[in-house]
């Protein structure tokens, strides 16, 4: 399924992905700014941007929870969630408190996205996270 936000709006996407029990990847663009949200079962389970301020590392820094040092082993292209597996493999990181930092995260991209009005989203539900 594919649609433009002007005609609707994420708030009923959601809804309706929620009440439907429906799962999959929902891909958002507004302009240049891209976010895509995971769910299971008709809950919001990850979401992420391609907005710097909105990547993992990012949140970690501004947070004190790593160095930039425990960050150099990661490229750009390692996933939010395979760095955190592999920073609380290397203790570097409690599952607590990464627990904590993505849900900022979700929560702040959420945000972003539900001030769009105009853009365009996609429904996948074949994608999982």
């Amino acid at each position: 399924m594919n649609g433009q936000l002007s005609e609707q709006p994420l708030v009923e996407l959601i809804r309706e992905i929620s009440t439907k029990s429906v799962g999959g990847r929902l891909r958002l663009e507004h302009e240049r700014v891209k976010v895509v949200a995971y769910f299971d079962g008709g809950n919001l389970v990850y979401a992420a941007s391609n907005v710097r301020t909105h990547r993992l590392r990012e949140y970690l820094l501004k947070s004190n929870l790593v160095s930039e040092q425990d960050l150099a082993q990661f490229n750009d292209r390692v996933s939010d969630m395979d760095m955190i597996k592999v920073l609380c493999a290397q203790k570097l990181l409690t599952q607590s408190a990464a627990e904590q930092v993505q849900t900022k995260q979700v929560s702040d991209v959420g945000r972003l996205a539900l001030l769009w009005t105009e853009g365009g989203w996609g429904l996948d539900s074949k994608s999982r996270l």
